[in-house]
C-alpha cells in the first residue's frame, strides 16, 4: 500500500504557519538583521529577493566576531564598497592600525570616509 500525502496547497498552507518571521514588515526585518554580524546579515540575502533587499537596506554592523583580527582588509573594502549604508557599527581592531603602513592609512581613510559608514552609531577601537 502506497503512501497517502497531503495535498500540495494544504503542505504549503501549514509551511507558511511555521515561517513567521517572513510576515514581518520590512523595516522590523531590517532592523533584526542590523544586530547581525556583517557575515550572518550578508548571508540573510539567499533566503529569497526580499531578504537580499534588507540586508542593503539595514544599517552595517562591521564588527570581528569569532577572528582575532576582525575581517580580513581586503574584505572589508569589498563590504563597504558594496552596501549602501548607513552604518551600525564599525570595529576597527589594532591590527588595522599599522601606523607605518602607507597603505593601512589610505586604506583606512578611505573606509571611514566610506558612505557606508555614513551616520555611524559606534566606533570601535
Amino acid at each position: 500500500m502506497g503512501v497517502v500525502t497531503r495535498p500540495k496547497k494544504r503542505r504549503l498552507q501549514e509551511e507558511r504557519l511555521r515561517d513567521r518571521i517572513s510576515s514581518l514588515p520590512d523595516d522590523v526585518l531590517v532592523d533584526i538583521v542590523s544586530f547581525l554580524p556583517t557575515k550572518e546579515g550578508a548571508r540573510t540575502q539567499v533566503l529569497s529577493s526580499r531578504w537580499r533587499r534588507l540586508w542593503r537596506a539595514a544599517p552595517l554592523n562591521l564588527s570581528p566576531v569569532g577572528r582575532a583580527c576582525g575581517i580580513p582588509v581586503g574584505e572589508v573594502s569589498r563590504i563597504l564598497a558594496a552596501h549602501p549604508g548607513p552604518g551600525r557599527r564599525f570595529s576597527m581592531p589594532e591590527c588595522y592600525l599599522s601606523y607605518d603602513d602607507e597603505y593601512s592609512e589610505t586604506t583606512l581613510d578611505g573606509w571611514l570616509r566610506s558612505p557606508s559608514l555614513d551616520d555611524l552609531r559606534e566606533l570601535e577601537f
